[in-house]
């Protein structure tokens, strides 16, 4: 009940930075935006005030996560690879966002990608990602979990009670979790978004996330 809380709260002042950016930009253009969501749920974007957004279109590779309110005619659902987004570069999106997404795709490698890929579709960006150093591992919401060596998280995530990611039923599934999860750190975070301020989100004096956001100017935060 205490962690939903919490989430909920942070979840929330989040989203107020993220309309804070919608209404710069849409101020900025003089009209309603369009937004690129990678990765994200139609579910998301009935918790923000959309008022200055035109279109949002919701990109994802689970078909699930693609449907979309047939009534909510701003809001369209298309499958993509956060890997490769050329097919929406020249679409004229003024946004782009993606929530907890970039720490699920194994390598460095693809996160360079990635990154990439996400400041090549728009002009301005706000991407969030849980933080490597806060004590609490974010997806199995297992304390310290992810500081241990891979051999022994592997062991660990079938029998350890967890929040989320319920079904590991041996080492073969638990591996595959592991390798997808790798969270980053500020430096990490940075290097892959230059230029772009860093917030932090803090819980108890300790980093709980980073969201890189560019494109309406000013240094990073500190």
């Amino acid at each position: 009940m205490l962690v939903a809380k919490l989430q909920s709260f942070f979840r929330k002042k989040r989203n107020q930075r993220l309309v804070e950016l919608v209404n710069h930009l849409s101020q900025q253009k003089n009209r309603p935006i369009k937004v690129l969501d990678v990765g994200g749920r139609a579910e998301f974007w009935k918790t923000v005030d959309v008022k200055n957004i035109e279109k949002i279109t919701i990109t994802n590779i689970d078909p699930a996560d693609i449907v979309v309110d047939p009534n909510a005619s701003w809001i369209e659902g298309e499958y993509a690879n956060a890997l490769d987004l050329s097919s929406f570069k020249t679409r004229g999106f003024d946004l782009v966002v993606s929530n907890s997404v970039i720490e699920h795709l194994q390598t460095w490698a693809n996160m360079k990608v990635c990154a990439q890929e996400l400041r090549s579709v728009a002009e301005a960006g706000f991407v969030q990602t849980p933080s490597f150093w806060f004590p609490v591992e974010q997806h199995f919401m297992i304390p310290f979990f992810h500081w241990l060596p891979n051999p022994l998280r592997v062991i660990l995530l079938p029998v350890l009670p967890r929040r989320g990611y319920e079904d590991v039923p041996n080492v073969d599934i638990a591996r595959a979790y592991i390798e997808e999860i790798n969270l980053l750190t500020k430096p990490e975070f940075q290097f892959l978004f230059p230029g772009s301020q860093i917030f932090q989100e803090k819980l108890i004096g300790l980093t709980k996330s980073y969201t890189a956001v560019w494109g309406h100017g000013g240094a990073a935060k500190q």
